[in-house]
């Protein structure tokens, strides 16, 4: 995920601050797409940013959709993929009630991990629950704090000091990842001085252990990170693997990046870090990356029209900050989320601010940025309108399902569009 967030939160949760442009329609080729490309507002939400969308590849869920949702529609939504409606077979979770929202605060990510359990993150706490029935197992507030054992960096100077130690209270939950028992969260830590502008503590990843579908802390309870605004986190070949943002700032229409993002590979099992890759400042976006089967993965950006692709078996950049993958000429945008087409040779990319979808061939060796552009402007709000988190349908088109395969979660209006990617 994936993500779309309120303006208010800062750090990786703030698209519609950013430009949204009026998005850019299916341009001319030899051949051009059908008329049906992309259906705009297939189902309706009730939530203007959707924060995340999950569709499990677990028996017996393969067809629905698990869709964060924000503010008066706190929750998560299940829905069927072949009606686009509403699913009889599944609650999802209804966190509008204080009990739950008091916890959450607002929508980060969902996990999905059996359909008897799942995960639903917000920004100040996290819900295990029962996505078949609803039933809630566990509200669990982030408010503890944490004893520092040395003194950890801030982002910059602050009433002049530029590391804080003694008693802390990590903040801003960004992310939320498995590995066997364990579960790992990002902390983005971001607080604001006496003028209101925003600084970062030194990253954190909390750690848990899943014990009779509920979180207890582990021992250790957290491990530091060597940059700052951990937000993305995604798991390959059993290994943690974390994004580092970077701080940032907001100047004009988009965002400015002060410090590295950096990529972090982690021993789930002892937490110790086995790697860094430095991808300079760029911003990384705020979405897991988009892994194929030999390794190349792949990571927008949050403040430029870039996508950067590092190699985890190496741990080597190969196109960074010098040499991106460029997806607009545009100089601000917001690559919201990227996901590998199921066939392996696309990279899907989602521009907030251009409000599409765009293609990388990745069977070019040059990684070539295919013609056809996805559109997602609705008529009735033009340039405001911006795509978001995406996800594909489980297997072959016209096999396994009937209809579009690739679905978009779209901010202001929130929505469920769907587009069509084989043709």
């Amino acid at each position: 995920m994936k993500r779309l967030k309120h303006i208010l939160l800062l750090t990786g949760m703030c698209f519609h601050i950013l430009n949204c442009g009026s998005g850019v329609e299916t341009n001319g080729s030899d051949n051009p797409p059908p008329d049906d490309i992309v259906q705009l507002n297939a189902f309706s939400l009730g939530s203007e940013y959707p924060a995340d969308m999950v569709i499990p590849d677990i028996e017996g869920m393969r067809n629905t959709a698990f869709i964060g949702t924000d503010g008066l529609a706190l929750g998560v939504l299940a829905v069927n993929l072949d009606t686009l409606k509403i699913s009889s077979e599944f609650q999802g979770l209804d966190a509008t009630p204080n009990n739950l929202a008091s916890v959450l605060s607002y929508a980060r990510d969902v996990e999905i991990l059996s359909p008897d359990l799942a995960l639903f993150l917000g920004g100040t706490g996290i819900v295990s629950f029962n996505p078949t029935s609803g039933e809630v197992y566990q509200a669990l507030a982030f408010d503890q704090e944490i004893l520092l054992q040395d003194p950890i960096e801030l982002s910059r100077t602050v009433n002049g000091e530029d590391t804080i130690s003694g008693n802390f209270l990590p903040s801003f939950a960004d992310h939320v990842a498995v590995v066997g028992d364990k579960v790992f969260i990002s902390m983005s830590n971001r607080f604001s001085d006496e003028e209101f502008k925003s600084y970062f503590v030194q990253g954190m990843v909390k750690v848990f252990e899943l014990q009779n579908n509920q979180l207890v802390p582990s021992d250790p309870s957290y491990q530091l990170l060597p940059g700052f605004n951990p937000t993305g986190l995604t798991v390959y070949q059993n290994k943690l693997y974390v994004t580092l943002t970077g701080a940032t700032e907001f100047a004009g229409v988009g965002q400015v990046p002060l410090t590295d993002s950096k990529i972090i590979k982690i021993n789930p099992e002892n937490l110790s870090i086995e790697g860094e890759i430095n991808l300079g400042k760029v911003a990384a976006s705020y979405s897991s990356l988009a892994i194929t089967d030999q390794g190349r993965a792949f990571i927008g950006s949050a403040a430029f029209s870039e996508v950067y692709e590092i190699d985890l078996n190496s741990l080597e950049v190969i196109h960074g900050e010098d040499k991106p993958l460029m997806v607009s000429e545009i100089t601000d945008d917001y690559i919201v989320d990227q996901e590998i087409h199921p066939d392996g040779d696309r990279l899907f990319v989602s521009s907030f601010n251009n409000n599409f979808v765009r293609a990388f061939d990745l069977s070019d060796p040059n990684q070539a940025l295919e013609e056809t552009i996805w559109n997602f402007d609705l008529e009735a709000n033009p340039g405001l309108t911006g795509a978001g988190a995406i996800a594909f349908r489980l297997g072959k088109v016209g096999v396994d399902f009937i209809g579009h395969d690739l679905m978009v979660l779209t901010g202001n209006p929130g929505t469920l569009s769907t587009a069509l990617t084989l043709f």
